[in-house]
């Protein structure tokens, strides 16, 4: 049976209220999006599964290369957004900026 999670991440996530498991799932999968991405890999290339994170340190704990090269960075700009930030070297500093899309209403 294939997963989006790894069986370590699994693990945690069963032990989470129903609440910090919602938050969690997303957490996890952002950062399984942005590792993805900072590694120039689509959906599908390298299964979701052959690596895992703490979700707890948003720090990635198994991979394909060395996980500790990687940094990650975590935000919740909004109740209904979840941001994760992939990087490599470590950046100095990380800022985020909200901006209403163009079809938004304005004021």
């Amino acid at each position: 049976e294939q997963t989006v999670f790894a069986p370590e991440e699994l693990e945690r996530l069963a032990s989470m209220t129903r609440d910090e498991e919602v938050t969690a799932f997303f957490r996890l999968w952002t950062l399984k999006e942005a590792y993805l991405k900072v590694r120039g890999f689509g959906m599908g290339v390298l299964r979701l599964d052959a690596f895992a994170f703490d979700v707890d340190r948003a720090r990635l704990v198994r991979a394909p290369d060395d996980p500790t090269r990687w940094t990650f960075e975590t935000a919740r700009p909004t109740d209904e957004h979840h941001l994760a930030l992939a990087a490599y070297p470590p950046p100095g500093r990380v800022e985020t900026h909200w901006a209403c899309p163009l079809s938004s209403p304005r004021r």
